[in-house]
């Protein structure tokens, strides 16, 4: 694997190597046999801080499961590394951890804590509530444009601190973050109106050399700026390119370059040859759609030159729309998406053993009642034929049909010779349930 003149592992997902009007994908994972089998998110398996409730994505290097703490009651976020991945992925794993622990910004996703399972590294972080920019684009075609414009601007904000962020990394004095991979599968519209950029699993630093190997390309292609396709060197332009497709896509509905193959995507941004936003009719303002454009520009040099610059241009065209409150947007696109629908689920998923126990309890103490009642008539009464409980199903029934309970009828009776439970008793017995139900069900 090609290792930059820093010691940061050059390694992607998906490494794509040009090959004519193909490319083929170079597994970086070969260093190392699986030891051990990964959960599955169908079983609560202890993890980090707490127990796994489910996988929430699928990864080439890793993936990401939601956990339960109950000492907190809170769910959170684990990526976790393939048992597969080799030296190569650990190494960009690690520098991954390093890196998202010291971007701390309320449009970063945060990282709690690290460790290991069985080996493996994992990052624990925060689990954002919310829905990302590509699945509510699945769901609802387009954004309006001051729905965009919010959204870029709350992307903006995170993107200005990790491009301007000092700190050190192994050893050495940074400024700066390049993420390289922003697309809209990496950005959370969270329920409090925040707007969340995550994985930052290729981001590399700023001041670091970030060419690849020949040939080879790290990223999401349709999202790749010119100068990544040509294995150029990156800087803070390079998210802003990304950025404009992002909110391209996020304004019209259609990416800008849906081809998948890398030949036919380089030719096209070379030549900056895609779609006017002019031709969607969005309704978007002319300054909105010049600003997606010009960032979206082949040239570095005719980009916005930073993400601070971005938003305060995104701003001002918000301001002629009277946007005047980011977060209160996106609040409301979440409100009419109703992400809440799997948290809601996942709330209903530690209270529902409680459920069934207490049903369960419900009718063991029905099928109690129904035998006392029974031993009852033996000796207070003849014995004829009516509607007997022979088994579980009978007995719901009876619980169903308690207070309402047809009379006997002979000629109909599964089983002849069994007691009769008088209306008087079935009243009875109907009202000892809602009575036990009410007090069990109490919250």
């Amino acid at each position: 694997m090609h290792t930059e003149k820093t010691n940061l592992t050059n390694n992607n997902e998906s490494h794509q190597s040009g090959r004519g009007d193909d490319f083929t994908v170079v597994n970086p994972y070969f260093d190392s046999q699986p030891l051990v089998d990964v959960p599955d998110g169908n079983k609560p398996v202890p993890l980090g801080s707490g127990v796994v409730t489910r996988i929430l994505g699928h990864g080439g290097m890793a993936n990401v499961y939601e956990i339960w703490n109950s000492q907190l009651e809170i769910h959170k976020a684990v990526k976790l590394m393939h048992p597969s991945a080799g030296k190569g992925c650990l190494e960009r794993f690690q520098t991954e951890i390093k890196i998202c622990a010291k971007l701390s910004h309320p449009n970063i996703v945060e990282i709690h804590s690290v460790g290991e399972w069985h080996g493996l590294p994992y990052i624990e972080m925060e689990r954002l509530e919310g829905i990302t920019l590509e699945s509510l684009l699945s769901r609802r075609g387009s954004l309006t444009p001051a729905e965009v414009i919010a959204v870029g601007i709350l992307i903006c904000r995170g993107l200005d601190f990790a491009h301007n962020h000092e700190y050190q990394l192994y050893g050495n004095n940074y400024h700066g973050v390049v993420h390289r991979d922003l697309k809209p599968g990496n950005v959370m519209l969270c329920l409090n109106g925040q707007v969340k950029i995550m994985d930052f699993g290729i981001a590399r630093p700023l001041d670091a050399s970030l060419h690849t190997i020949d040939g080879t390309v790290v990223g999401t292609l349709q999202y790749l700026s010119p100068e990544q396709l040509n294995n150029g060197t990156l800087d803070v332009r390079t998210d802003i390119y990304a950025l404009g497709e992002l909110l391209y896509e996020a304004l019209c509905g259609k990416q800008a370059f849906p081809e998948k193959n890398i030949s036919a995507l380089l030719n096209d941004k070379s030549k900056n040859r895609f779609p006017s936003l002019s031709d969607f009719h969005t309704g978007a303002p002319k300054e909105l759609i010049n600003l997606i454009h010009r960032s979206m520009s082949r040239d570095r040099e005719t980009r916005v030159s930073s993400a601070k610059e971005y938003g305060k241009t995104l701003k001002k065209i918000g301001d002629k729309l009277g946007i005047t409150d980011p977060q209160d947007i996106i609040r409301k696109i979440l409100q009419s998406t109703s992400p809440k629908t799997n948290l809601q689920s996942h709330k209903r998923s530690h209270t529902m053993p409680i459920v069934a126990a207490t049903l369960s309890l419900i009718v063991t103490i029905t099928f109690i009642a129904v035998i006392f009642l029974q031993k009852s008539n033996m000796r207070q009464s003849p014995v004829s034929a009516d509607t007997s409980y022979t088994n579980e199903n009978d007995i719901k029934k009876a619980v169903a049909s308690s207070a309402t309970a047809p009379t006997a009828n002979t000629e109909s009776s599964p089983i002849k010779n069994a007691p009769i439970i008088k209306p008087n008793q079935k009243n009875y017995l109907g009202e000892k349930f809602k009575i036990v139900k009410k007090k069990l069900l109490r919250p």
